[in-house]
């Protein structure tokens, strides 16, 4: 557990009073709290749910609860094995396109949340990968849960996988078995609303930021609808010329 100045008081009065209406064996019932756990990723999320009762939150909440409860999301915790099935570049030059013409955009959202510049390297060398096949195995061990959790190795839609040649690249590889990415046109790929779910939730992962909607949003939206969101979100579209010289 974090040592986090307000945190501990509010997990203590929490669990001494709190009632959790949480999911167990589909039904919605009230119970007492004995321990607090965020497991931030669906697939920890399934193999807790057969043994505590489990309340759903929004994703990328992991600030929020470490302020609340001081403790780390679960898979800060977790060891990960990932492989890669048989490439599909022939799809990836439209996908990148595609990216490349969005990242501006996504740059100037995400800046509203953190202004700090530090990730900008992280978001200049990203770039999406397709593979036919991606699997993803991980183990949850931490001293405070009585047992290690084995997630046995299963087929996923998307992977966030670093580029080992480059400190701060990383690719978004989809799984074309599972997310078809068959569109090899720009307005194709923009209306193609499982595959920018996806890409959002790994740029999530990856800035560790609760904005897969407006991330959704941008991706699915023209020049002009994106620029209309950054209006919407007080933020200034000229602010896109900048990270579009930048990148």
């Amino acid at each position: 557990e974090l040592d986090i100045a307000g945190a501990a008081p509010q997990r203590e009065q929490f669990l001494r009073q709190g009632r959790l209406l949480a999911s167990r064996d589909r039904q919605m019932q009230f119970y007492p709290v004995s321990q607090v756990y965020y497991a931030d990723r669906l697939d920890i999320l399934h193999f807790f749910q057969d043994k505590v009762n489990c309340l759903p939150v929004e994703t990328g909440r992991e600030a929020l609860v470490m302020e609340r409860f001081g403790v780390p999301a679960l898979s800060r915790a977790q060891q990960v094995e990932t492989a890669i099935g048989t490439p599909a570049p022939a799809l990836d030059a439209a996908l990148n396109r595609f990216f490349s013409e969005a990242r501006p955009y996504l740059v100037a959202r995400f800046s509203r949340r953190d202004d700090s510049g530090e990730n900008l390297e992280r978001w200049k060398h990203l770039q999406l990968r397709t593979a036919e096949g991606l699997s993803f195995a991980g183990t949850v061990s931490r001293e405070d849960i009585a047992a290690t959790i084995e997630i046995p190795s299963r087929e996923v839609p998307s992977l966030l996988i670093r580029r080992p040649e480059h400190p701060e690249g990383w690719n978004i590889y989809i799984n074309i078995r599972q997310i078809p990415a068959t569109a090899k046109t720009m307005e194709a790929i923009r209306h193609h609303q499982l595959l920018h779910r996806e890409i959002a939730l790994r740029l999530c992962d990856l800035f560790e930021t609760d904005l897969s909607e407006a991330f959704q949003m941008i991706l699915g939206e023209d020049r002009e609808g994106r620029e209309q969101i950054l209006r919407d979100n007080h933020i200034d579209p000229q602010v896109v010329e900048d990270y579009v010289e930048m990148f």
